[in-house]
């Protein structure tokens, strides 16, 4: 990865964009400035004006002209647009060394089984686009601003790159940036984050826009052309006479064209995959997502021999796997279920990404260590389809329903909807409790995060006390090149099993102290008092979800007097001073005592409602 230090990489390229003098493109004109002098990248970053009578469509064209003036001042260097709106967290090196004449993403981000046109009628994603100063490179771009120069068709940006694309693609090298770099759900660790500024729908059919190449037939196309050429090849043997029409049906079925051209014009392709086994099972091709997935979904019911088995089938056909994150989240879901004794309790969490966030799989260790039962879990989006469920930790009271019983639960910020049906016996803090009043709920007096209630169901092992200071990032913040001292140890967020969970806490405890963007690993430091400090990193602070409410909403809800907001910090903290900055803050036991008290009266609830 490029980092500010990597001097020599970055000299050899530079990141142009623009943007026009409204507040919403400005903002994240001086965001991208910032990441990128981070990043040690020089950056072209110029305001453009809009002139009267020019509409968005108007401004995106205008990307053409400037990439070609950049490219122009600086003809030995690789040029990178990036839309003035997207967020880069790295430059990878494999980018930056590329000796390709173009560099980017498919359309629509797509995966490299679906390169072309086969789902989109264009072939590049230009939010983040590098050109080559190669001559084909360079010369790509100069066909580019000459059609768009020469065109007075309505048209964005997409239009005229595609256009230059199909004019000189057969002379171009290129490289496809793999799908999963674009940071987003699923992809956590990615480098680049796709923003929107909500004008596309809204143009939307009133741009000139490209249809797929003719040569680019879609599947659908492909199968009817199949169908034609069957039937035509049917009803022209039917005209021979008997005898030849004998021998060309022999033919046909020795050597399987009919068969297979049959198969094809219905739909089934005559692969392996589609073929029957001498078992008599229809095998299908190897996926390793999919056969994640039902390992999960076999986890989730609590099928323990479907687990076990699409388990054995991972490791089967992935040699070197050991434990895929799937498989892990798998037998966190199963030991939930497994452990304890007594009737099920029904429980939402959020449980992404896999193999689980340290914070919300907090909720889950927590019910059953409070209360000794198996702990079933509910999907927080499908949750009030479910029945009588409770709603426990974490910023989702957005997902609450009218079968809720919420425990502790967060808004991550004050405008969000909430359900005022569901039975509120206890919310994160104040803030959560006037969003619940305001919307028509009931007064929710009974405050506090139920992460503070971790030291009196876990207590550390007496490991000997260390120097090192503990480095704990928000999942979100995975992509980011953070610059660590030393002395400081980096410890993995995601885990969900309990003796993962206790793990981390056992190394915070011995720590010197913890530095996290996570909130609930900051509150759970609260708990054992822990020295700690809760820190965001500059320019990137919406990539956590929520207004930064939900951080005020804890420590109010703690019972801590004041204002708190994390401490804003680079991502170079190797000469940070945050070390003397942190908080020896315990949760007192009159907090812990509410709020266990709430959670014994929703579990009371609970099993009244579910008994009755």
């Amino acid at each position: 990865m490029i980092q500010a230090s990597d001097s020599a990489l970055s000299r050899k390229i530079v990141i142009c964009s623009f943007f026009t003098d409204d507040t919403y493109y400005s903002d994240h004109a001086e965001k991208l400035r910032a990441t990128l002098d981070d990043l040690g990248i020089e950056a072209v970053i110029r305001p453009i004006q809009k002139r009267p009578g020019e509409e968005w469509p108007d401004i995106c064209r205008k990307k053409i002209p400037f990439i070609k003036q950049v490219c122009d001042e600086y003809p030995d260097r690789l040029v990178f647009w990036i839309d003035v709106d997207c967020r880069l967290m790295v430059l990878p090196s494999f980018l930056a060394e590329s000796s390709a004449d173009l560099i980017g993403f498919q359309r629509g981000f797509g995966a490299p089984m679906k390169i072309g046109y086969q789902q989109k009628s264009r072939f590049w994603e230009p939010c983040f686009f590098g050109i080559s100063p190669s001559v084909r490179g360079r010369s790509f771009i100069e066909t580019a601003a000459m059609l768009e120069a020469d065109s007075d068709v309505r048209a964005t940006d997409d239009y005229f790159f595609e256009e230059a694309w199909r004019l000189t693609n057969a002379n171009l090298s290129f490289q496809i940036i793999p799908s999963g770099d674009c940071l987003g759900p699923g992809n956590p660790s990615g480098f680049f984050q796709f923003g929107a500024s909500g004008n596309v729908p809204e143009f939307k059919g009133k741009v000139k826009q490209h249809s797929a190449p003719p040569m680019a037939l879609g599947r659908s196309r492909k199968r009817s052309a199949l169908r034609r050429l069957y039937r035509f090849g049917l009803a022209f043997e039917r005209k021979l006479p008997r005898k030849f029409r004998l021998s060309l049906n022999t033919l046909l079925k020795k050597t399987g064209l009919l068969d297979l051209l049959g198969n094809w014009a219905r739909g089934d392709k005559g692969s392996p995959s589609n073929k029957i086994s001498k078992s008599g099972r229809k095998s299908v091709p190897f996926d390793k997502n999919k056969l994640e997935l039902q390992a999960v979904s076999a986890a989730i019911a609590g099928e323990e021999g479907e687990f076990a088995s699409l388990s054995s089938q991972l490791r089967t056909e992935f040699e070197g796997i050991k434990k895929s994150a799937a498989v892990e989240v798998g037998e966190s879901f199963l030991n939930l279920r497994s452990n304890g004794s007594g009737s099920e309790l029904q429980l939402s969490w959020w449980s992404r990404p896999f193999p689980g966030n340290f914070g919300d799989w907090l909720s889950p260790y927590i019910f059953q260590s409070s209360t000794n039962r198996p702990v079933v879990y509910v999907n927080p989006n499908a949750a009030n389809a479910r029945g009588t469920h409770i709603v426990g930790l974490g910023s989702i009271a957005r997902t609450v329903g009218e079968n809720s019983i919420v425990f502790g639960t967060g808004v991550s910020s004050s405008d969000q909807l909430v359900n005022p049906q569901a039975r509120y016996f206890s919310v994160r803090g104040p803030i959560t409790a006037k969003t619940v009043q305001d919307l028509g709920g009931p007064v929710v007096d009974s405050h506090g995060d139920p992460g503070v209630l971790m030291r009196r169901l876990y207590h550390p092992s007496h490991l000997p006390k260390t120097e090192e200071v503990v480095f704990v990032r928000h999942f979100a913040h995975q992509g980011l090149p953070v610059q660590l001292p030393d002395h400081w140890i980096e410890q993995d967020i995601l885990r969900s099993g309990s003796k993962s969970i206790e793990e981390l806490i056992d190394q915070m405890y011995c720590s010197k102290g913890v530095v996290t963007s996570a909130m609930h690993i900051f509150i759970v430091c609260q708990s054992y008092g822990i020295p700690s400090r809760l820190v965001t990193f500059r320019n990137f602070e919406e990539l956590v979800h929520g207004s930064g409410e939900k951080y005020l909403d804890y420590h109010l809800g703690s019972d801590q007097d004041g204002t708190f907001s994390p401490s804003v910090v680079g991502i170079n903290l190797r000469n940070t001073k945050i070390e003397s900055e942190f908080s020896d803050v315990k949760i007192p036991d009159v907090v812990l005592d509410r709020v266990e008290g709430a959670l014994v009266r929703a579990v009371e609830e609970y099993d009244q409602r579910v008994g009755g």
